[in-house]
């Protein structure tokens, strides 16, 4: 299950995606409640983004933010991906502070 909140102070914004902060009563962590709304991407694109969402769900490591889960509305005008929150800062600043290397 998850509750979601309004990422500060409000959801992140953009044309093509909306973000909210959630958290994931199960795992009892933060996660990213990605929104991506397709009605404005061409259908390449479209496809595109469906593949990667099935690609995401094999893939495990621990220097690629987590993958939760996807899913896409049935009228096919909105995917939603659940991945691991992200905090401020460069990606590489992300994993030395989480994942540093051995």
């Amino acid at each position: 299950r998850l509750a979601l909140h309004p990422v500060q102070p409000a959801a992140w914004h953009r044309r093509l995606k909306t973000v909210w902060l959630g958290f994931d009563t199960d795992r009892g962590i933060e996660v990213a409640w990605n929104c991506v709304h397709l009605a404005h991407m061409p259908e390449r694109d479209r496809e595109r983004l469906r593949n990667e969402k099935d690609l995401l769900r094999d893939v495990k490591h621990h220097h690629i933010v987590r993958f939760f889960s996807a899913w896409e509305f049935d009228d096919g005008n909105e995917v939603v991906f659940i991945t691991e929150r992200v905090t401020s800062g460069t990606l590489k600043q992300y994993i030395a502070r989480s994942h540093p290397f051995d």
